[in-house]
């Protein structure tokens, strides 16, 4: 299951949503803390810090997104155009921008 699944498996049942006696994590958290865990490099798990308040549901998905190929949602201004992959501005006449749905969690801005 992907982290979208993992999240109706435990909203969908007690018993996968919640932690059993004794266990830290309900069974759904548990099997995205697991993939997370054998899925991403050192450098997503640098990006992808964890909060404090954050489910391993919640991290799992996170990695998921910060694979999908960056894309802009909406252009804003004179010059944009926009193409499966990139923004391209043919000519600076005022100001302009792109936005993304992405949420940067970690790493650099550039």
């Amino acid at each position: 299951l992907d982290a979208d699944g993992l999240a109706w498996l435990g909203r969908s049942s007690a018993a996968f949503g919640t932690p059993q006696a004794g266990q830290q994590r309900s069974l759904a958290n548990e099997a995205a803390h697991q993939r997370f865990r054998r899925s991403a490099t050192d450098e997503e798990r640098i990006c992808l810090a964890n909060h404090d308040d954050e489910s391993d549901i919640g991290r799992y998905r996170a990695l998921e997104q910060l694979r999908e190929p960056l894309s802009f949602d909406e252009l804003a201004g004179d010059g944009l155009s926009l193409h499966p992959a990139s923004v391209t501005c043919t000519g600076f006449r005022g100001w302009t921008t792109a936005v993304s749905g992405h949420v940067m969690r970690g790493g650099r801005h550039f």
